[in-house]
């Protein structure tokens, strides 16, 4: 779902086509992530990776998503603690 939304975000944008991947960093904040999410997608749409790149990038791709989504869990799960004790106060 949420590569569904980055997609839908990239075709109401114009993006160049840049595949820069730093997949060093142990871990991604995440506007990181979803620029390196925008990046994988906007390659795999263009058609001009080969099959083999393309398989490589999906992975990656799957992996920054998990990670965003797990950013957005934990954002979240601190929205939910800060408002229950605002409402015991």
């Amino acid at each position: 779902m949420f590569l569904l939304m980055v997609q839908s975000m990239l075709k109401s944008n114009n993006y160049s086509l840049k595949v820069c991947i730093n997949m060093n960093k142990e871990k991604f904040n995440f506007e990181e992530a979803l620029k390196e999410i925008e990046k994988i997608v906007e390659a795999l749409e263009s058609g001009k990776v080969s099959l083999e790149e393309s398989l490589s990038l999906y992975e990656k791709g799957i992996k920054l998503v998990r990670e965003a989504n797990a950013i957005l869990t934990e954002a979240k799960s601190k929205l939910v603690d800060v408002n229950g004790a605002a409402s015991n106060e």
